[in-house]
């Protein structure tokens, strides 16, 4: 393993371990010790001989021996020295506490660019600065000053807040134990995909849970999440989500593809299970922690109250969580064993008056259904409930049947020891069914992203030699975009099909292109300025004859001058007509952290206004492109909603996937629209009707 001298070193020396109790370097220290940590603890300070009764050393280079692990506690300004000290000892690993650096304004990013460098001279792998340190309980590893005793568990946390680490490892203290955690601090140098891979490769390690509000390096991450997630899930939660701090940008793509929809869709290519709040966080982790995958999808619901079995399976359609249809020799057995007014089918109502046996009669029963894969005991305290009893009833379940299960016993005072009994016993046990039927939606979205196919990456024959000419010209004339009939060239050298069009510099020029085209035309007006032509009336539609063009060449362009006074007017494309069809938008917005984002929504002018879009990762096959278009509402209306024909979806993904290809390969395109995509009846294919491709150097 890539980090085992942080996980597992041999020898840590604390650099700033104070002889007073309290601070951050003696507070790592005394949990170092605490921990029972069976390698040796140096401490190193140069104004004590010893700390805590333990014989002090000066500097690193008066250390008995050279530790694989120093743990860095002295204010910013000394930091430098220290880790320079510490890579030319040959140290292997550090670990920053201290702040001070970039998060404090330049004088700190210097200094921090500083260690990172001297780490990279020597070799040194550096966690941090300004984090709250690490810990791997089943090493007797704390190399923190949490201040918390955390026993060896299943998750393994990434956090890059210390606060809400903190949170976290308390949650952890009550919840079975961590495998590992970490504060990732600045990340000068070791990053949330290493100690995810380092973490992952524990073990004791069933899950990856963590909080991000960013990410260091988008596609390692997404290789290294995708790379893990086939073995064991991972549930994060990203802060940041709403669009304040987006660029701004010009495009229909880019004034959607703000940078949640960007980690929304890394989430989905790497296979990450991404939770709203803290609390579904701690929920979804311990469930994956305490209890197997189910091996499908079909949920029981087994309740003693109406009301909340209702409300659990409101929780299940709304997160689109299947209730299993019960095998009807299921619905003999239960008939057998339960009141007559109970509810026999799924779910299964055992009536307020149930007992413990009442619960392990159903919970034997439904266990062995085949088409039951994972059960939610719902318990609410009523004059005969017995928690207690009860809740060691469903651990005997849980461990005998192997089927997946999860409580819910509601209340507090009357059903919080049953809580504790089940969470200690490996079953999760929630408050609410809202959060235990989140939990179980996790498992089975982590079920369809297991078992989802790598990318097929498609082979799209282009012209490349046409795109390398076109984008060279548009790069020598220092546009940041290329003009709209070439934006069109480039789409057909990659295979995507539009309608003839001209560029008309006169009036002359225009009535000869529609001439040409010989029936129907539409005239646009064109010029660099002019990025949306239907909000300022730059486009006429349906156009036959020279009058009716000539017309519509006054028209558009005294428009356009009146309306953007200071734009440059080129004149006006002459375009055929494409036939009817649905409009639909596929767009890419490069994003600085993880690439080429994909979009695919409803096109024309309502994409910005219904904001029916989906996002994905270039590049995309056939399976995603499909996926994408699946994961938009106005879906339907393309499969053929209330007897309409469907449209050409075939088509419409084949679009998705050679704009993928083009934007791989090219990446000094930074924002791209097909704008509208019309596309026709099933089997007559998509034009792109207009094209639009913003370029950098």
């Amino acid at each position: 393993m890539a980090l085992e001298f942080l996980l597992h070193p041999r020898s840590v020396a604390v650099v700033g371990a104070g002889r007073t109790p309290g601070g951050v370097g003696r507070s790592v220290f005394d949990a170092l010790l605490a921990a029972g940590f069976e390698g040796e603890v140096w401490p190193v300070n140069a104004a004590a001989s010893e700390v805590a009764g333990r014989r002090a050393y000066a500097d690193i280079a008066s250390l008995p021996g050279i530790p694989e692990l120093v743990v860095v506690a002295v204010p910013a300004v000394a930091v430098p020295e220290v880790v320079e000290q510490a890579g030319s000892a040959g140290v292997r690993t550090a670990i920053v506490l201290s702040a001070g650096f970039k998060e404090s304004g330049p004088e700190g990013g210097v200094l921090e660019r500083t260690i990172a460098a001297s780490a990279r001279v020597h070799g040194m792998r550096l966690l941090g600065p300004n984090c709250l340190g690490l810990i791997v309980p089943s090493a007797h590893l704390d190399a923190s000053f949490a201040g918390m005793a955390i026993p060896a568990g299943s998750v393994g946390v990434v956090s890059q807040s210390g606060a809400l680490g903190t949170a976290i490892l308390d949650w952890a203290r009550g919840r079975g134990g961590l495998s590992g955690f970490v504060s990732l601090g600045n990340r000068a140098d070791l990053n949330e995909s290493d100690l995810l891979e380092a973490f992952g490769g524990l073990p004791s390690t069933k899950v990856l849970a963590g909080y991000l509000e960013s990410v260091a390096d988008g596609p390692r991450f997404v290789s290294t999440a995708r790379a893990l997630t086939r073995r064991l899930p991972i549930v994060l939660l990203k802060s940041g989500g709403s669009e304040a701090g987006a660029r701004a940008v010009s495009s229909h793509t880019g004034s959607l593809a703000g940078s949640d929809a960007a980690y929304e869709a890394a989430f989905h290519a790497g296979g990450v299970i991404r939770a709203r709040d803290a609390q579904q966080l701690f929920g979804i982790a311990e469930a994956f922690a305490q209890q197997p995958v189910p091996a499908g999808r079909g949920l029981a619901i087994l309740t003693n109250a109406g009301g909340p079995g209702v409300m659990a399976t409101d929780a299940c359609e709304r997160e689109g969580v299947e209730l299993a249809s019960l095998d009807p020799a299921t619905v003999d057995a239960l008939r057998g064993v339960l009141p007559a007014a109970a509810s026999v089918y799924n779910p299964v109502d055992v009536l307020g008056d149930a007992g413990p046996e009442r619960y392990s009669d159903a919970l034997r029963i439904l266990g062995a259904d085949p088409g039951v894969h994972a059960v939610l005991v719902v318990l609410t305290p009523q004059a005969q409930t017995h928690p207690a009893e009860t809740a060691e009833r469903i651990i005997d379940s849980a461990r005998s049947t192997g089927v997946t299960t999860l409580a819910c016993f509601m209340g507090e005072d009357a059903v919080e020891p049953a809580r504790r009994t089940l969470a200690a016993a490996g079953v999760p046990a929630y408050r609410y069914p809202d959060a235990a039927i989140d939990a179980i939606a996790a498992m089975h979205r982590y079920l369809t992203l297991r078992e989802r196919p790598d990318i097929a990456v498609a082979v799209v024959d282009a012209d490349s030699a046409l795109v390398d000419s076109l984008l060279k010209q548009a790069r020598t004339a220092g546009r940041t975009f290329v003009l709209e009939e070439q934006a069109a060239e480039i789409a057909r050298a990659y295979g995507i099909a539009t309608p003839g069009a001209v560029l008309a510099r006169t009036r002359s020029e225009a009535l000869d292109a529609a001439r040409a085209f010989g029936g129907p035309v539409a005239l646009k007006v064109a010029g660099p300025d002019i990025l949306h032509k239907s909000d300022i009336g730059g486009i006429a539609l349906n156009l036959t004859g020279d009058a009716a063009v000539s017309r519509a060449w006054d028209d558009v362009l005294d428009r356009a001058h009146r309306r953007m006074p200071d734009a440059q007017v080129w004149g006006a494309v002459i375009q055929e007509m494409v036939p009817p069809g649905i409009e639909v938008i596929v767009g890419m917005q490069r994003d600085p952290t993880f690439g080429p984002l994909m979009m695919f929504g409803l096109g024309g002018v309502y994409v910005e206004v219904l904001q029916d879009v989906s996002f994905r990762l270039a590049p995309l096959d056939r399976h995603e492109a499909l996926a994408m278009i699946a994961d938009t509402r106005s879906n339907a209306l393309l499969r053929g909603a209330r007897g309409s024909k469907p449209a050409d979806v075939e088509a419409i993904a084949d679009v998705l996937v050679r704009v993928s290809a083009l934007v791989t390969d090219y990446p000094e395109i930074l924002e791209l629209d097909i704008n509208p995509l019309v596309v026709g009846p099933e089997g007559t294919g998509a034009l792109a009707a207009d094209v639009r491709i913003g370029i950098g150097g």
